[in-house]
């Protein structure tokens, strides 16, 4: 393998990795804005939720998991709501194949439509088995009137963008060192090699594929 091949799998790691950079820090910087609505419905809605929760899982990022377990620490969800999201999200392995549309990309709606399916079908399920869980009401934001204003502009640009840049910056990184190795083994080996290898053990590449995960 030469440097040349070493320099294009770097920069394709990186253009692909940009893609999902862009991708996660707008979708974080909006989730940023309606996580506290979203938590407020979903607890005025709990009946509904295991539904809605599936709704929201669909989105491919791990921060809906992460939001949805959070909530259901503080009580605001039921644990239907929260089986319902971890069933039907998707990880960011997900947006690589949006960013990157082919003939093949649309074998991935029958499986986004059946993870929602399942999701709000087992969430629905866990609550009605465990009918009696203590929920609690959202909290209203308190807002110190004695605070000078700077203070609550420093908040909100922590909310809104800092933690949004750190949290995707991260996930910009995890996503560049998977997409960069891959590259590497790829070219060592040749694409034939790798494919041939994938088709000939069909049957554990889902396994491979979580220990990749």
């Amino acid at each position: 393998m030469t440097w040349e091949t070493v320099v294009d799998v770097l920069l394709d790691a990186l253009k692909d990795s940009g893609l999902v950079l862009a991708f996660v820090f707008v979708f974080h910087v909006l989730l940023s804005f309606i996580e506290d609505k979203l938590s407020k419905f979903l607890t005025k809605n709990r009946k509904a939720a295991p539904l809605f929760g599936s709704i929201f899982g669909i989105i491919p990022q791990c921060g809906t998991s992460v939001l949805a377990a959070d909530l259901y620490i503080g009580k605001y969800i039921t644990i239907g709501t929260l089986i319902a999201v971890f069933l039907s999200c998707s990880d960011e392995a997900l947006i690589i194949l949006l960013t990157r549309p082919s003939e093949k990309t649309i074998m991935v709606l029958p499986l986004i439509a059946s993870k929602f399916v399942i999701g709000f079908a087992i969430g629905f399920l866990v609550d009605l088995v465990f009918k009696k869980q203590e929920i609690n009401e959202p909290k209203e934001e308190l807002h110190d009137v004695t605070c000078e204003p700077h203070h609550h502009e420093h908040v909100k640009i922590h909310k809104h963008l800092l933690h949004p840049l750190i949290h995707s910056l991260e996930i910009f990184a995890f996503v560049f060192v998977i997409n960069l190795s891959l590259g590497l083994l790829i070219a060592h080996v040749g694409e034939d090699a790798f494919a041939d290898f994938i088709v000939s053990n069909r049957y554990l590449s889902p396994y491979l594929q979580r220990l990749l995960a």
